[in-house]
């Protein structure tokens, strides 16, 4: 039981500190430019907000291709076949 606690601590220490470097590392702004408007925003944000927009992609493609149908829907298409 140790061990295994001992490997998660040491597993979120080495995680912790390479998210703390990334950050570190990429504090310097980055010139933006989405439709009009022009900005500078910190690398890490651009960073950040990309990977939670692939996420949420990801997500939304997921849901509508293995999309289960509902209960109520089931019941309806036996309602139809046995008619």
């Amino acid at each position: 039981m140790l061990n295994k606690n001992l490997l998660k601590l040491v597993l979120f220490l080495f995680l912790s500190a390479i998210i703390v470097i990334s950050i570190v590392q990429n504090l310097s702004t980055a010139p933006v430019k989405f439709l009009l408007w022009n900005f500078r925003l910190p690398v890490i944000a651009i960073i950040i907000t990309c990977l939670f927009a692939g996420f949420l992609l990801g997500l939304i493609c997921y849901s509508l291709i293995f999309k289960r149908p509902s209960v109520n829907k089931t019941q309806d298409l036996k309602k139809m076949k046995g008619n």
